[in-house]
């Protein structure tokens, strides 16, 4: 069962009027964070809820922190206890015309959705798309609503038969996949790319960099150059809802095989449900 919280009040109707006038749907001028929510609890809601703030501070939007915090301590009272997927919309609401516009109700919608916990480490194959990351692009390093590149790059690679689009910057080094970070092993090192190589900060990236050292890695952020990933042990990918995904294959050609089970097993323990999943 999916359920919306809007305008103060939770619903299983997800067909809803807008404001036509609303600017995250004219120009796409808004934020959004997705969060995997294993019985009632939504995991990593902090960082999240961070991350949308700051976000949101350098766009001139303003976050009301309580009423989102009431918002999803409501949404989670009426949900059940199956996994499930929590959506947080944060839109700079209905103006007049003109870029510039500012509003003073912006707009704030949660969803929810179920969520098949079986895909969480499911492997993935990736394909290299035409599409770049512009690195000194905003929409590179923050999670606006602004995601028709990725959409393209997605359904580029869904094209080739690979299950997700692996995404360079316009410097040609390793940025992303649509939906995820990219980490590689190589020996005793932990590398993925550098925030300013146009990447969003992912909440689990930041968890994984966090837990590195137990895992006896050394975590490393730079410049990776694609060929880099063809000569590691082992590539990854990490988000906020399948946690960690072996990549098999790049572009049809055969990934390393070095187990990434481990590193799976400490980010669920991280997030304090390794008993769970």
């Amino acid at each position: 069962m999916s359920l919306m919280w809007r305008n103060d009040a939770v619903s299983e109707e997800l067909t809803q009027s807008f404001d036509l006038r609303d600017r995250g749907l004219l120009l796409g001028d808004g934020l959004f964070e997705t969060l995997l929510v294993v019985r009632q609890v939504p995991l990593w809601v902090g960082p999240h809820f961070d991350r949308l703030e700051a976000s949101a501070k350098i766009l001139g939007i303003p976050v009301d922190r309580q009423k989102l915090e009431f918002a999803l301590a409501d949404l989670m009272t009426k949900s059940g206890p199956e996994p499930q997927v929590l959506r947080v919309t944060l839109t700079r609401g209905p103006t007049d015309r003109g870029y510039t516009s500012n509003s003073e109700t912006p707009g704030l919608m949660l969803t929810l959705d179920p969520f098949d916990i079986t895909r969480v480490g499911e492997p993935v194959t990736l394909a290299t798309s035409a599409f770049r990351r512009n690195a000194s692009a905003f929409g590179s390093g923050h999670k606006t609503l602004s995601y028709v590149d990725n959409v393209m790059a997605s359904r580029e690679a869904s094209a080739k038969g690979a299950g997700d689009a692996l995404l360079l910057n316009t410097d040609g080094n390793v940025a992303s996949t649509t939906m995820a970070n990219v980490f590689f092993l190589q020996g005793g090192k932990l590398v993925t790319p550098a925030l300013p190589d146009g990447i969003l900060p992912g909440i689990a990236r930041a968890q994984m960099l966090k837990i590195a050292g137990e895992l006896e890695l050394e975590a490393e952020e730079r410049s990776v150059a694609p060929v880099e990933l063809f000569a590691a042990d082992a590539v990854f990918t990490t988000n906020s809802l399948r946690f960690v995904r072996s990549v098999t294959k790049l572009d049809g050609k055969a990934m390393g095989e070095r187990s990434t089970a481990m590193i799976l097993d400490a980010l669920l323990e991280a997030a304090g449900v390794s008993e769970v999943i």
